[in-house]
């Protein structure tokens, strides 16, 4: 549907025989841009689905206010830290210290100012960690662990608290996805897209706050030295140093079986728990520059390592430095370089760890305590490497994690993530929309794959038994399968997803929509070959083989959104676009003729033109191929428009103007993200002028236009069409209605033609539309817009209507009833006169039953207004008067029976809007015997005292109109409004007796 200033401002040369939709996108404020994202206080990154799923669980339905039950009087959440790790606490986001703690984070007092102050804790001292361990176990707080990998928990009982300070730009949920903001969603990541960027895509890479090999503490963030206490306290706090560098390294996602507080099955169960203290001092190691050596006939690596890091070194010191020897000139654990080998020789830092920097932007660090490695490349990823396995923080966001057991887990800065167990188990999940997905396989080769999602279709089960048979549950219990006999192309296409879809998730539901498709096939009738020519046109959208107009990723996603419109055509929507018109071309293409829908956008996607039914050729602008603000998120969410109907839509409006010979270029652009929420970024050119000229922000279509649209693609020339007669009678492809019973009658045939769905113009200041907006919050409020009708039932006189809105708006189950509907297609002021005259005839049908004729409408009378009242006292008036000459001068005529109607006449008179009572005085000059002289004589006098009509202007015009003078009727008459003129005419009768009466009435 087009906006309002779309309507203003159209090609004046289609003014004449052009109806634009009003209305605008579908663009509620109050739920139909609903990010699902679980917001917390300032500050708070949770990385973990046990933090995650508590607040889902306490959270009210605005996603803001948490339920007090785990809410103390400090503001902060007691959760469960069976499985968390230390990665919760964000350092870059840390809170001061309580009363009575040290100073904040960002004090640069020496140790020997800090001991003067109040409140000071020596942390640096044996005694001093002792009492900070001690003062976190009494706060709840578990002290920072110093092995590698996730924390472990001896009790699954064991509480912490942590403040509510963490970020909810950076709430992401690496391992179960449960991060729903708008932002992320897979998308079309940068190898999946043509152009722009990833709408939201996160900036700060998962796990960013895993930036120090150094523990920090938990609420003040100074530097912790769990050491033994023997080294100076400069060591320590002006050295910046940190003996235990036991910091777990441990990306999120690391469990892969959570347990209720038990241990990982995807961890090292057998890692130690660090109680943060050592029983052994860290030797301080002489700080050396990165160097070159060449290697000598007497020494060895042990050698130089001694030499290196001096006689105060320890046996866990020379190990990993010889390790980082050997790993930087690339020999292999154990092995000795010949002599005259030139080596690269690490330094050492001020925190005795090991480092070398390339002077390319590539540097590497290994850890003397743990023995992890990280390594930062010059391309701003970033690697850990310990025997616990390898983390990768990649510079686009992705954080890879593989670890020793064999399991593995992978984040991704659009939401969407992955991990595997060691035992094999999958999952993964997007954030937006909110989808998840686990795969296991049994003993028995039974292989079970769980969905779950917002959106109805995103939740089922498909399992595959051991010989290859699939079944699919739907979220309601209903279990299908795919119809019995062979399928050459099924077969062919089942056996390309293995080549060409890498991930599990999309794999599956790309045969979960096969198996939708082809039992709706047999369902709806489709023609014999739509299966297999739909499955032939997505084939070619997945051969990998060939060259396409898009990148072949791009056309994976491409062909999964077409897969998914072929099996359910009701989760194709506009989204925030003025494209109701196009799209219900779309939805009935796909629900019709899928082949045809495949094709025009494979066709699109593969050469960057598409084909009319004839055969004609038609070119496809640049910019539908560039996902928008909206069109890169996949799975598309609901109410919102993906990248295949981004595509199909823009080709479809241009397919019109170009086989019509109309100079006219539809473009679909992101606008500036200041301007998004204002400008879908639409655009119509007229291609006459150079450069074009921007005619408005919406594809201009009338209702004919879209049933041409629709015959240009699919050959059909069938009426595609229905709106009120009002808006027109003889456009091609449209069936005009004027009533509830002409709706009825062409829906059924409709039905009976197998021509459903078929498109109804409705506005959508009508109910139900005018709910289904939100009561006006809608961009399609106010305008006219178009849905689909996919069923009709005659005896119940209900019709079920697919809108554009998304499923919230659709009314698929319990349908509209065929008299609503009607109204919906009416002018919003006709339809309300419509209403009230419904509502009139009830109250009367049920309080006088029998009633008819002049006394109905006398009753009617007692409950109309406005518009209704002035028709229905119109033709009441006019009904009296013709009874009155027919039957006046009989002696059994009812004159008390008159005579009350009069009087009801007169009554409902002087209720009328002033602006009406012209309109009835001119009625009752052809029907004088139906309204009341007396006052008819006052009524007209006020009347022509209040337009200015005076007795010498009157018997002016009458002696003009007596002789026919046309030009001073003309001039008499110019410029007078309608009421104004309304007295004029009543003077111009030829009755000359009503005539004089008349002008003896108006005033001097």
């Amino acid at each position: 549907m087009d906006s309002p200033t779309a309507a203003g401002a159209k090609d004046p040369e289609r003014a004449g025989n052009t109806q634009l939709y009003e209305g605008g996108p579908n663009s509620r404020t109050s739920d139909r841009v609903d990010s699902k994202s679980d917001k917390v206080a300032e500050g708070v990154t949770l990385a973990h689905p046990e933090i995650q799923g508590l607040l889902e669980q306490s959270y009210g339905a605005d996603k803001t206010a948490p339920k007090p039950d785990i809410i103390d009087g400090d503001n902060k959440m007691s959760l469960d830290t069976g499985n968390l790790y230390s990665t919760v606490f964000d350092p870059t986001a840390r809170t001061s210290r309580a009363a009575g703690g040290t100073d904040s984070p960002t004090s640069k007092t020496s140790p020997s100012d800090k001991k003067d102050q109040a409140g000071f804790k020596d942390y640096d001292s044996k005694k001093g960690r002792e009492e900070y361990l001690k003062e976190k176990r009494e706060q709840g707080i578990a002290p920072p662990e110093l092995e590698h990998g996730p924390r472990r928990s001896s009790s699954s009982g064991n509480q912490v608290q942590l403040e509510r300070s963490l970020r909810p730009s950076d709430s992401q949920d690496n391992e179960g996805g449960s991060d729903r903001s708008a932002s992320g969603g897979r998308g079309l990541s940068p190898d999946r897209s043509v152009g722009g960027e990833r709408e939201g895509a996160r900036e700060v890479a998962p796990g960013a706050e895993l930036e120090s090999f150094f523990a920090e503490d938990p609420v003040g963030g100074d530097i912790v030295d769990p050491g033994d206490g023997n080294k100076g306290d400069k060591k320590g706090i002006i050295k910046g140093d940190n003996k235990d560098s036991g910091r777990d390294q441990q990306p999120p996602g690391r469990d892969q079986e959570r347990g209720s507080g038990g241990a990982s099955d995807g961890g090292r169960s057998d890692s130690p728990v660090h109680d943060g203290t050592t029983t052994k001092a860290e030797p301080d190691l002489t700080g050396a520059e990165q160097s070159t050596h060449v290697l000598k006939p007497e020494e060895t690596i042990d050698t130089i390592t001694g030499d290196n890091l001096g006689d105060v070194a320890n046996d866990q010191q020379r190990s990993v430095y010889a390790r980082a020897v050997r790993e930087l000139n690339g020999l292999e654990p154990g092995q000795e370089p010949a002599p005259g080998t030139e080596l690269k020789l690490p330094g050492v830092d001020e925190s005795d760890n090991f480092t070398y920097d390339d002077g390319a932007g590539n540097s590497i660090k290994w850890n003397p305590r743990t023995g992890d490695k990280e390594t930062i490349a010059a391309s701003g990823d970033r690697t850990l490497e310990g025997d616990w396995g390898k983390t990768v923080y990649g510079a686009d966001g992705t954080t890879t994690s593989e670890y020793t057991d064999g399991s593995k887990s992978v984040s991704r800065a659009d939401g969407t993530w992955m991990r595997q167990s060691k035992d094999g188990v999958y999952e993964s999940g997007t954030s937006y929309p909110y989808t998840t997905f686990k795969t296991e396989t049994g003993a028995d080769g039974r292989t079970v794959e769980t969905h779950k999602g917002d959106r109805d279709v995103d939740t089922f089960t498909l399992t595959k038994d051991a010989q290859g048979n699939y079944e699919l549950t739907d979220k309601d219990g209903n279990v299908s399968e795919f119809p019995p006999g062979e399928s050459a192309e099924r077969d062919e296409l089942l056996k390309s997803l293995d080549e060409s879809i890498e991930d599990p998730a999309e794999r599956s539901r790309f045969i979960a929509d096969m198996i939708r498709f082809e039992n709706r096939a047999g369902e709806d009738n489709l023609p014999e070959g739509a299966v297999s020519d739909t499955y032939k046109e997505v084939g070619r959208l997945l051969d990998t083989d060939t060259e396409g107009k898009v990148p072949a990723e791009m056309r994976e996603t491409i062909a999964e959104q077409v897969m998914a419109q072929a099996a359910d055509p009701s989760i194709i929507d506009q989204g925030y676009h003025n494209t109701c018109n196009i799209t219900t071309v779309e939805n009935r293409m796909y629900a019709r003729d899928p082949a045809a829908a495949a094709r025009f956008v494979t066709d699109a996607a593969m050469t960057g033109e598409a084909s009319l039914a004839d055969g004609r050729k038609v070119t496809i602008p640049e910019s539908a191929y560039t996902a928008d603000f909206e069109s890169g998120n996949h799975p598309v969410p609901d109410g919102k428009r993906g990248i295949a109907s981004q595509i199909f839509q823009v080709g479809a409006v241009n397919a019109h103007y170009q086989a019509n010979g109309e100079d006219r270029r539809y473009e679909q652009t992101t606008p500036p993200l200041s301007e998004q929420g204002k400008d879908t970024g639409e655009r119509l050119f007229d291609t006459r002028q150079t450069p074009p000229v921007e005619l408005q922000q919406s594809p201009g279509l009338s209702d004919a236009d879209i049933a041409n649209t629709y015959a240009l693609l699919t050959g059909d020339n069938s009426p595609s069409v229905i709106h009120n007669a009002d808006r027109g009678k003889d456009d091609p492809g449209v069936t005009a209605v004027s009533s509830a019973e002409d709706l009825s009658a062409a829906l059924t045939a409709a039905k009976e033609a197998g021509n459903l769905p078929i498109t109804l113009v409705v506005h959508t200041q009508n109910e139900p539309f005018f709910t289904d907006s939100g009561a006006g919050a809608a961009g399609g409020s106010g305008g006219w817009h178009v849905v689909n009708i996919t069923d009709f039932d005659a005896e119940t006189g209900k019709a079920m209507v697919d809108n554009q809105w998304g499923t919230d708006d659709d009314h698929l189950d319990q349908g509209v009833d065929v008299n609503q509907l009607y109204m919906a297609t009416m002018n919003p002021e006709k339809a309300a006169q419509t209403a009230e005259m419904r509502s009139a005839e009830e109250i009367v049908d049920r309080d006088f039953p029998g009633l008819e004729g002049v006394d109905r409408n006398l009753k009617l009378m007692e409950h109309l207004t406005g518009d209704n009242l002035s028709l229905t006292l119109g033709r009441t008036m006019i009904d009296i008067s013709d009874d009155f000459r027919a039957n006046g001068n009989n002696p059994d005529f009812d004159k008390a029976g008159y005579q009350a109607r009069l009087d009801a006449v007169g009554d409902s008179y002087d209720r009328l809007p002033e602006d009406q009572r012209g309109q009835a005085l001119l009625t009752a000059t052809t029907a004088p015997e139906g309204f009341p002289p007396e006052k008819f004589d006052s009524a007209f006098s006020q009347y022509a005292q209040d337009t200015g009509l005076t007795r010498e202007r009157g018997q002016e015009f009458v002696d003009a109109f007596k002789v026919n003078d046309h030009e001073k009727i003309g001039e008499m008459l110019k410029n007078l409004d309608m009421n104004q003129l309304n007295g004029y005419v009543m003077i111009m009768t030829f009755d000359t007796a009503l005539q004089d009466r008349l002008l003896a009435l108006l005033p001097e």
